[in-house]
């Protein structure tokens, strides 16, 4: 362990979004000072003002703030004890790793972070990041510790388990790998403050590595259930059914129910981050590489059988007025990246369709602004999409319209299945 290391009081974190704003509550509900930094002046302005930026967290999370400094400036990180790096880590349009985020904040944490201090990368990465990327930044600050530490954050999901519920993940196991031993013991000690259960592993490539095989696990997973909705449905099978009588099977099976693609910060991209990592190393990642691709091509079979409803009841694609229910990637929250409710509306914009859409927890985006589903807006579409039956949308008030109705959830299946105008996609 460095010479020059103290306890952790003082803490930074760089990024403010679904993963770093829950973090830097369970860091302030146990006392520590914070330094909050976000490049984004409206995000920073919410979060002053008391205000949730993310409409799967409640308002009164930022009270478990204390009395943090949050900021633009990286320059407020100035003399933090530990650092926490949470930004997006995306695809280039070539989907190759975009970690330009990831340097930005780790040159501002080997600027500002104090002697012998801790920084810590949560950003989904692929493994060797910290070592290499981060310990490049950090040649010239040889008595600071590094260290990863995959979130595991899980928006929206609620641990009934816990007294009144844990939108924090404080009872989710945090993994912790250091570029040392010093530093995984460093980190680890950092995060068993906040969390209840803290595992140490061999090096920050195995956390690494870990988060990816997590997620990738998921999306090989949801590419293979969405292949089978695909075939099923050429077959004229309920993939629904198919995967009721499948679970009754009490070992061997573990059910994943389709949709319309994958979206969100992680699954959508973790595929190519290791398929990319794999190449350099003179590996192949076939299967894992197909996944990526089976996801990427789902929302193309959701705009096509939107346009065969559309058929079914004579009206031309670019006459059509049509309304995507929920844009968010997934149930109980409000966020869009990656969410596969945007190709869905390019692809149908492209053939002339007037698209429109619904969802309580994205009042705008993109698309325009959010529509209330209620009988008289309904009236104007001739299909409506559901892609994500969020809490609040009246579901019986889309099962009662006229529109054709396009159901990726099975959310009205009970209601309406043998109906003329219902599809599942």
């Amino acid at each position: 362990m460095n010479s020059n290391s103290q306890p952790v009081a003082k803490v930074g974190i760089v990024g403010l979004g679904a993963v770093g704003l829950p973090l830097a509550a369970l860091f302030g509900q146990v006392g520590l000072e914070l330094v909050l930094v976000d490049s984004s002046v409206e995000r920073v302005e919410q979060i002053r003002r008391g205000e949730s930026p993310l409409a799967h967290l409640p308002a009164g999370l930022i009270d478990r703030l204390g009395n943090a400094l949050i900021s633009t400036s990286p320059e407020a990180l100035d003399g933090c004890d530990a650092i926490v790096i949470c930004v997006p880590t995306p695809l280039r349009p070539d989907r190759t790793p975009d970690l330009s985020a990831v340097r930005s904040a780790a040159r501002e944490a080997a600027t500002f972070v104090r002697a012998g201090g801790l920084v810590v990368l949560e950003s989904t990465t692929w493994p060797g990041t910290t070592r290499h990327v981060l310990g490049k930044i950090f040649e010239f600050r040889e008595d600071v510790d590094l260290a990863y530490s995959p979130e595991r954050v899980d928006p929206g999901r609620v641990d009934a388990s816990r007294a009144g519920g844990d939108l924090l993940g404080a009872g989710v196991p945090k993994l912790v790998g250091g570029v040392t031993k010093a530093a995984t013991e460093r980190a680890a000690a950092l995060y068993r403050l906040a969390f209840e259960t803290v595992i140490e592993v061999g090096s920050s490539d195995v956390a690494e590595a870990a988060k990816l095989v997590e997620n990738i696990h998921r999306a090989v997973n949801i590419a293979l259930v969405g292949e089978l909705k695909i075939a099923f449905d050429a077959m004229g099978l309920d993939v629904w059914e198919v995967l009721d009588a499948a679970a009754t099977k009490p070992f061997g099976f573990t059910r994943f129910d389709p949709g319309p693609g994958m979206g969100g910060h992680c699954l959508p991209i973790d595929p190519f981050y290791l398929s990319w990592a794999a190449k350099r190393a003179g590996a192949e990642t076939r299967f894992v590489e197909l996944s990526g691709e089976i996801n990427r091509a789902m929302p193309g079979f959701v705009a096509a059988k939107t346009q065969s409803a559309l058929r079914s009841i004579h009206v031309d694609v670019d006459e059509a007025r049509v309304l995507l229910v929920g844009v968010a990637y997934k149930r109980g929250v409000g966020i869009v990246e990656e969410s596969p409710a945007f190709p869905i509306a390019a692809a149908l914009r492209a053939e002339g369709a007037q698209v429109s859409y619904a969802d309580p927890l994205v009042p705008s985006c993109s698309l325009g602004e959010s529509l209330d589903v209620n009988a008289e807006a309904l009236a104007d579409f001739d299909a409506v999409v559901i892609l994500v039956d969020q809490e609040g949308v009246d579901l019986d008030l889309i099962a009662a319209c006229q529109a054709v109705v396009v159901d990726t959830r099975a959310a009205l299946r009970k209601q309406l299945l043998g109906s003329a105008r219902y599809f599942m996609a």
